[in-house]
């Protein structure tokens, strides 16, 4: 484990509260219905599509990773706590965009300080190290909102996200470290060229020695065109994610309006999925060495659309049952997550070329406003049985594009 994991620990906890408080604050501060909680939610991510893109290439470019992980997290605070200032929907919207404009530069920070800072043997140990402390931020984060809301103001709570932001740029500044030189990536993507010139070989030579027939049928199995590997990722991912955003942004929603639990138990309902991610680090380490990164990341889909489309029987429980199955539910949710989350970094890591970094946030993000957006507009019109079933098909989806890549 690496200092510098530690050093955004507070970030995290920060963006965790916020963004698990903010469409609470839209619906109940501002009182909002679920089409502007939507969109505000979604503004936050929009700005992500061109940011991350943007702060992973001067990243990947200059190497100057610690100055735009200092100052990006300063600029984030400064907006969490003007955020408290506004009220109408455009200047949610605007402010919220700058919010995920610079909030959008840790991510491919991390993976070039990742994929720079070790070996390709140690990907996958350093991903499940910091996945685990990233993990850890997300719940306390969850922990400290289901605290604090039994005892403070939504605005106060903001107040708190922003110091915390700033707490996390001071310590960055002293643990984060520039890589003097960036060539494990281009080592990784040489040994796939050399890796598929010797698959070619072997083609060629089953043709010399079986026939034309036999290398028909070793070419779909040894599979030399990763460009086509990566575009069934990237969609695999953006559906993956619009699912995800579709259903966890207004999960909170959810567990208030629908099964009527108080906000502070809301939040400890999603803290529990938070321990069941970080437990999915731990249990699910030999899973993962078994399967592999594509196995594993199918799984992770195929699961979590089977537990998606669980949650519409669950709804028409008893309360005390209701509870107590979805509180299950959402915490086996966070277990499998685990899969996806450390075998797309691994699997990105190996595809994406150096200056591109960027990109996967990029997709990810689109999947999040999708997801966000669409999931708005079929809570107001349909209602949470049809968010879950279209979350569940996505889901199935992202598994068959993953299977395809």
């Amino acid at each position: 484990m690496r200092v510098w994991y530690i050093a955004l620990l507070p970030r995290k906890i920060a963006s965790t509260l916020f963004t698990n408080l903010l469409p609470l604050y839209v619906a109940y501060t501002l009182g909002r219905d679920s089409v502007d909680v939507g969109v505000v939610a979604a503004s936050v991510w929009l700005a992500y599509i061109p940011g991350s893109f943007i702060w992973g290439y001067l990243a990947d470019r200059t190497r100057r990773c610690r100055f735009i992980t200092v100052s990006s997290i300063i600029v984030y605070s400064i907006l969490l706590i003007l955020f408290t200032r506004v009220g109408g929907l455009l200047d949610l919207v605007a402010l919220c965009l700058l919010i995920g404009f610079f909030g959008s530069a840790i991510p491919p920070v991390e993976d070039i300080l990742i994929a720079e800072g070790s070996s390709r043997d140690e990907w996958c140990d350093e991903s499940r190290s910091y996945g685990i402390v990233s993990e850890i931020g997300d719940l306390l984060g969850l922990a400290m909102g289901a605290l604090v809301l039994s005892f403070y103001e939504h605005v106060q709570v903001v107040y708190l996200c922003g110091f915390l932001a700033l707490s996390s740029a001071l310590a960055s500044l002293i643990f984060v470290e520039d890589p003097m030189i960036m060539v494990e990536r281009k080592m990784v993507r040489l040994e796939r060229c050399i890796g598929s010139v010797e698959k070619l070989s072997m083609i060629l030579v089953s043709q010399d020695l079986y026939g034309e027939r036999i290398a028909r049928l070793a070419y779909p199995r040894i599979g030399v065109d990763p460009s086509r590997s990566i575009l069934f990722f990237g969609i695999g991912a953006l559906t993956f994610t619009m699912a995800t955003d579709a259903i966890f942004t207004f999960i909170a929603i959810y567990l208030c309006r629908v099964l009527g639990i108080p906000q502070s138990i809301a939040f400890t309902i999603l803290l529990l999925n938070e321990i069941g991610s970080i437990a999915g680090y731990i249990l699910f380490k030999d899973v993962y060495e078994y399967y592999g990164s594509y196995r594993s990341l199918r799984l992770s889909a195929f699961i979590r659309a089977i537990l998606i489309l669980t949650l519409i029987p669950c709804g028409y429980l008893p309360y005390i049952a209701a509870v107590i199955v979805d509180t299950i539910i959402l915490m086996v949710v966070g277990i499998f997550y685990t899969l996806f989350a450390l075998s797309s970094r691994v699997v990105r890591m190996e595809m994406i070329p150096e200056g591109w970094m960027g990109l996967y946030a990029c997709l990810t993000r689109i999947g999040s406003i999708a997801g966000m957006a669409i999931g708005g507009y079929i809570v107001t019109q349909y209602g949470f049985d049809h968010l879950f079933t279209i979350a569940g098909i996505l889901f199935l989806s992202s598994c068959i594009l993953f299977h395809l890549a």
